[in-house]
């Protein structure tokens, strides 16, 4: 069995999480709308279409997790 959720919410208190709890990640950016050009996205979206999602995978592919312990507690 395996669900990949994702949740989006624009209060940083939506949502309670025990401080140990491993299962979830939580991200926060203090980035506006304003901050990214107008055309960040048209752009990104024809960098990914052009070849830029082999990139992606070839970094995710590539990417050393070998010292990665899933069981370590949470730091």
């Amino acid at each position: 069995n395996v669900v990949g959720i994702v949740i989006t919410t624009n209060y940083k208190d939506a949502l309670c999480f025990p401080s140990n709890d491993r299962r979830c990640h939580v991200s926060w950016s203090d980035a506006q709308v304003a901050d990214l050009d107008v055309d960040y996205f048209d752009r990104y979206w024809s960098w990914l279409n052009s070849g830029g999602d082999a990139h992606v995978a070839a970094f995710l592919r590539d990417y050393d997790i070998s010292g990665f312990n899933p069981k370590a507690p949470p730091t």
